[in-house]
């Protein structure tokens, strides 16, 4: 009984398809390790602040939000933090604003 038997015909293209399976294997592993700790970096803190007479929520989410992000995001979040149901707020009123770091 004769054994059908593999055999390398191109030694460079053997090289280059394990080279290539190679760099995809470790660009994965590498992606997998690195997916939760760029995730985690970024912390949120708060920071308190008391409403003025002329605060709005659009003027205090403009003033704590980057210029990439859009104030609405950061009016939502001002919202459930604060428990607001409303846009209306009162003078003296006490809010924790999320600042990242």
């Amino acid at each position: 009984m004769k054994r059908a038997g593999y055999r390398i015909t191109s030694p460079i293209r053997f090289f280059v398809f394990v080279s290539v399976c190679t760099i995809i294997a470790v660009f994965g592993i590498f992606t997998l390790l690195t997916a939760d700790s760029t995730a985690a970096a970024t912390v949120t803190t708060y920071r308190q602040i008391v409403v003025d007479s002329n605060d709005t929520l659009w003027s205090i989410a403009d003033e704590y939000t980057d210029d990439s992000e859009d104030v609405r995001v950061t009016i939502d979040q001002l919202k459930e933090i604060n428990d607001i149901s409303s846009n209306e707020l009162q003078v003296g009123d006490v809010l924790f604003v999320p600042v990242s770091e």
